[in-house]
């Protein structure tokens, strides 16, 4: 999880959800003092202007960059060469965003459920822009690994250094922990 100076959780997949947006009528921002990410549509009725320094502007991922994305996808992923030509003919169009919209659309269609694959890939893609974005931001955003609670293995991972010993020892301590406590 990542966290804003004031130690406030920064919601991630709002983040990312408002990078991998392609339509240019919404504007996303994030407030540095909530974590949250708020989204204003173009032509809206609200004209107060947002308090200077607590909102920053989401940086979008341009749909020309998701198609090279949705092109190594095709390339690694895709096995049929139908679909996959037909996505990369898509992808030559003038018109990126229409371009991008129609290849998601050819994947939704494919028989081989694709877009699920589609969806991973590209989450993935778009979480390596936020870390990207996130070191461009004039805050201290904190990197906190959030595991599950009591487990020996999150423990071992909140502490940071460990090894592949550490990792067997840790499992052992919880498989006996379970076996005892008869969870």
């Amino acid at each position: 999880m990542f966290l804003l100076p004031n130690h406030k959780k920064i919601d991630e997949n709002g983040v990312i959800d408002a990078m991998l947006d392609t339509d240019s009528s919404r504007r996303y921002f994030l407030d540095t003092i909530t974590g949250e990410v708020g989204c204003v549509e173009k032509g809206s009725k609200k004209k107060t202007a947002p308090a200077p320094g607590r909102y920053v502007e989401v940086a979008r991922i341009p749909a020309a960059t998701q198609l090279v994305w949705m092109k190594e996808f095709t390339g690694f992923c895709v096995g049929n060469r139908v679909l996959s030509g037909l996505l990369l003919t898509e992808v030559h169009k003038k018109d990126t965003v229409k371009a991008f919209l129609r290849c998601e659309e050819l994947l939704n269609a494919s028989a081989g459920g694709w877009i699920h694959g589609w969806r991973e890939w590209q989450g993935q893609s778009g979480f390596e822009e936020m870390l990207e974005w996130f070191s461009t931001l004039p805050l201290d955003i904190e990197d906190k690994f959030e595991g599950c609670g009591d487990c020996e293995l999150c423990k071992l991972m909140e502490q940071g250094e460990h090894n592949f010993g550490d990792f067997l020892e840790a499992k052992a301590k919880e498989e006996r922990r379970k076996r005892f406590s008869g969870s």
